[in-house]
């Protein structure tokens, strides 16, 4: 399900899919896993054996956040990304994914490069809020228009950011 918060956490973690089946065991990363709508690149007869999602540094900056109709629904959009900063304070590292917004859960790496190599601040998060739009592919439904989920997204990154820079791992 494109709106299913694990695949999109799963993507930004850059989580490892241990897979096993008829003809063995094989390894996939989370990023090559989602397929389409409800599909995968699973084979007939084979089944996830387990995810692995690698350690992170202490001071890793974090957070998730989904907008949905009511507590409870699938999230219309969702924005999972954390950052880690070098000792200068200017951010080195980050990845940003989105639910919600395509077919699969997708990566926003125009935001992840307008962040890397600046020091946090809102107006920083909200210059990569307004890369967004590139990266994802939203959808019109019954429960949200494509330009809508368009526009959550970008507010959701900004906020997604800022909630991060509150936290550590």
């Amino acid at each position: 399900d494109p709106a299913a918060e694990l695949p999109g956490i799963a993507l930004v973690c850059d989580a490892e899919i241990h897979l096993r089946g008829p003809s063995g065991a094989r390894v996939i990363k989370a990023a090559k896993f989602f397929d389409g709508v409800f599909t995968t690149i699973l084979a007939d007869g084979e089944l996830i054996e387990k995810l692995y999602f690698p350690p992170w540094p202490e001071q890793r900056r974090w957070a998730f956040q989904e907008i949905s109709r009511r507590e409870g629904d699938f999230a219309l959009v969702g924005i999972a990304a954390w950052y880690d900063m070098d000792a200068s304070g200017a951010i080195s590292d980050c990845r940003l994914a989105a639910i919600g917004a395509g077919d699969t859960p997708l990566l926003l790496d125009s935001a992840a490069r307008t962040l890397t190599g600046s020091a946090p601040s809102e107006a920083l998060f909200e210059k990569a809020a307004e890369t967004v739009a590139g990266d994802i592919a939203p959808f019109d439904d019954i429960h949200a228009s494509a330009d809508y989920r368009r526009e959550v997204a970008a507010v959701l990154v900004a906020r997604t950011l800022k909630t991060a820079g509150e936290r550590r791992r």
